[in-house]
């Protein structure tokens, strides 16, 4: 079975996954079918798009999944991610596909920076363009 993922714009654009075989416009990672699509929505509309298509919120676990992920999506724009803090005050983070939050050489040397913002408890990634590495965001 394949997992398929969908990514948000963060003023955002959305990015799905499910575990199923790939459909037309699905971009196929490993057993992970993604998703990406260039429209502005907030963290909650993005679960609510991934779950209609069957699918659920993006975790990466890995560089090579990361810059996949780079590869289909839009240059400088920022994507919702599946992951959230799971305590205030904390940089504890967790996916909420249940996956092992088990990569983060991601973050941005400020990042993770609002610990203690409830409003800062999603992950975003910025695709920036040339070479560079997404960015990761809290």
């Amino acid at each position: 079975m394949k997992s398929f993922f969908l990514f948000v714009l963060l003023n955002t654009s959305y990015l799905c996954f499910a575990i199923k075989g790939c459909e037309n416009g699905w971009h196929q990672f490993g057993n992970k079918c993604f998703y990406s699509r260039n429209f502005k929505v907030d963290v909650d509309e993005m679960q609510i798009i991934c779950s209609n298509l069957g699918a659920t919120m993006v975790s990466i676990h890995s560089d090579q999944e990361n810059r996949f992920i780079k590869n289909i999506t839009s240059m400088s724009n920022l994507y919702w991610l599946g992951g959230y803090r799971k305590q205030l005050g904390k940089s504890i983070f967790a996916w909420k596909d249940g996956t092992k939050f088990d990569y983060e050489n991601w973050w941005n040397q400020q990042e993770p920076n609002q610990i203690n913002d409830v409003n800062a408890s999603c992950m975003s990634i910025f695709i920036p363009s040339g070479e560079k590495a997404p960015d990761w965001h809290d």
